[in-house]
């Protein structure tokens, strides 16, 4: 039985589906790195230069997060064209969400920074519990922009929904995290000599895994069927 249910979100149709059977597990995420470097490579700048204008950055991600859905579905793409429409493409749902989820978010560090500074026992405590609430809310952000490609929901179900699948995933999630942190973690330890890394290619690789851990939750837990929604 499924946690969630949605209806079809298949609604988007200027992309050509691939006939190819998709690959699954860990074999999906090594096909895309390793025969779909230039298309990464692609994606990766045109987000950076769409999050330039800071108010666009969760539909640079949401698009982002699409164009790497569907080379892990080996659909055919080309993320010049494709990344454009796919960041016009429901923003005002992708702009509540993900703006909701950075609100969030940077509250939760300013907590952390202030009972940090605050000390003692208590504020030592807290500060604990407001990093869980961070890594849980990092976890959520990463299903919320597949599932508004994959359903038709209002921002505040997705949230909820993202917060659910955060949970019931949460060993698989802590681990996907940890590899985005240690990856951001070994661009900045080599810093200056990796500055251009993150713009060029890393951006593409972080959601290139995200959405591969989030896309395998949404298969697991989420019924995509508009015939039986």
């Amino acid at each position: 039985m499924a946690l969630l249910r949605y209806h079809d979100g298949q609604r988007h149709g200027y992309v050509e589906q691939s006939d190819v059977q998709p690959l699954t597990g860990i074999r999906q995420l090594g096909h895309v790195l390793v025969t779909r470097p230039w298309q990464l490579i692609q994606v990766s700048v045109l987000f950076s230069l769409a999050c330039l204008p800071v108010v666009t950055i969760p539909m640079a991600w949401s698009a982002l997060c699409r164009i790497c859905g569907l080379l892990l579905e080996r659909r055919m793409c080309s993320p010049i064209h494709d990344f454009p429409n796919a960041m016009m493409a429901d923003w005002k749902r992708v702009l509540g969400g993900g703006w909701t989820l950075l609100g969030f978010q940077a509250v939760s560090v300013i907590g952390i920074v202030f009972y940090a500074h605050a000390g003692g026992a208590v504020g030592t405590v807290v500060m604990a519990a407001v990093v869980l609430v961070l890594a849980l809310l990092c976890m959520a952000a990463a299903y919320t922009f597949p599932l508004i490609w994959a359903t038709d929901f209002k921002y505040r179900d997705l949230i909820r929904d993202s917060l659910l699948l955060a949970v019931v995933r949460l060993p698989r999630n802590l681990s996907v995290l940890m590899v985005g942190l240690l990856l951001v973690g070994a661009v900045v330890l080599l810093m200056p000599y990796s500055v251009f890394v993150l713009p060029l290619f890393g951006w593409a690789v972080l959601a290139l895994i995200a959405t591969w851990n989030a896309k395998d939750g949404i298969r697991r837990y989420v019924v995509v069927d508009r015939q039986s929604a």
